[in-house]
């Protein structure tokens, strides 16, 4: 069985890479009026009077330009989403810009299904975003929010006409995390009781159609702190969704056929009691996991700024991999005489300059922290 150590190599092996499968993939294109888009070449009308919006399925679209010295650039008109681009890193804009396209393509869709009465929409994407934290990824979440609302706004004035508001549900399995990207938590947002099955509740019908008119218009799903879900919890997840979006009779149709971004650090907590979310039970011919999703790493860390010796020796400790080397490093900044028995009493001596003097104290026990 994979274990997390294992799972995370293998991430790490994927850095910017969405493998091509049957899922929306992009085409970098420059933005255009959706009329220009209807009427040209990139959309075909068929015998049948429908329209396939154009999807470029070549995987280069997604992973050209993604390094530090050649960034992704965002066109974006909006004040506010400027502003939070401003100091994004480029594995964030990598994904705001994904995300950004994605949009574009549903309002040509929709725009196609208004004038052709029928259009091929396209097919949603099932990301995962794995980093360590302060990699950034709440920072995302918020972009991601603010782009949505704005593009609306912003399509509402183009178009001369209300746009239907389109809604993000953004989910976690505890109330901490949901309460820290202000959104709910998995069990109150889809009506599910907590236990480890992989069935959700039956849920009484008025309250499915109420689950309904609530996320009619929900265009992406996000589930932050993924590795405190457990694979059964996960299980659940998307059986409530296709329950709720009425497509539990559709084979190939997964979280009710709307986007997923995934958030976590799976080197973090683990489920309780329960298997972790990457776990394959034996006999399992389909993975939601391995085999819909698609990993994205973050690995620029925006805490521990220009301290990157410091911040190797915490991702190496994060794995299990830490050396003799760290060892020393971190024990040369010990206070204690048996760590660090020639230099202690320096060390001893900063805690007492002005350098130190805002700094925050942290001891094993409450009885040492009131001797401070």
């Amino acid at each position: 069985m994979l274990n997390a150590l294992e799972h995370l190599c293998d991430l790490n092996a994927h850095d910017f890479v969405i493998k091509l499968r049957t899922s929306f993939i992009f085409t970098a294109e420059d933005e255009e009026d959706i009329e220009d888009n209807i009427n040209d070449n990139s959309n075909e009308i068929n015998d049948n009077n429908t329209i396939n919006c154009k999807i470029d399925l070549n995987q280069n679209a997604l992973n050209e330009n993604i390094n530090e010295e050649n960034d992704t650039q965002i066109n974006c008109p909006f004040t506010r989403t400027q502003e939070l681009l401003a100091s994004a890193n480029t594995q964030q804009r990598f994904l705001v810009n994904f995300f950004k396209q994605y949009l574009q393509t549903i309002m040509r869709y929709e725009e196609s299904r208004r004038r052709f009465k029928h259009a091929s929409k396209p097919l949603p994407f099932h990301i995962v975003v794995n980093g360590l934290a302060g990699s950034g990824k709440s920072y995302v979440i918020s972009i991601i929010e603010q782009m949505l609302t704005d593009f609306f706004i912003s399509e509402s004035a183009i178009q001369n006409r209300p746009r239907p508001r389109k809604q993000s549900l953004k989910i976690a399995h505890t109330g901490k995390a949901a309460l820290n990207i202000l959104g709910w938590t998995i069990h109150t947002a889809l009506g599910m009781r907590p236990d480890n099955t992989s069935t959700p509740n039956n849920a009484p019908s008025f309250k499915i159609h109420s689950l309904r008119n609530r996320l009619g218009d929900l265009i992406l799903i996000i589930i932050d702190e993924i590795s405190l879900v457990s694979h059964s919890l996960f299980q659940k997840v998307n059986k409530r969704l296709n329950e709720i979006f009425e497509v539990l009779d559709k084979s190939g149709v997964y979280f009710g056929n709307i986007p997923v971004l995934l958030f976590g650090d799976l080197a973090q907590c683990e489920p309780v009691a329960a298997k972790q979310i990457f776990w394959r039970p034996p006999g399992e011919t389909f993975s939601l996991w391995a085999d819909l999703f698609r990993p994205i790493n973050f690995n620029i860390n925006m805490r521990q700024g220009e301290d990157r010796e410091f911040f190797d020796i915490l991702c190496r400790m994060r794995l299990g991999e830490y050396n003799e080397e760290d060892e020393i490093l971190i024990k040369s900044r010990s206070i204690r005489k048996e760590d660090n028995p020639l230099y202690y009493k320096d060390r001893l001596a900063e805690l007492q300059s002005t350098e130190f003097a805002n700094a925050i104290y942290a001891y094993s026990t409450r009885a040492k922290t009131n001797e401070r």
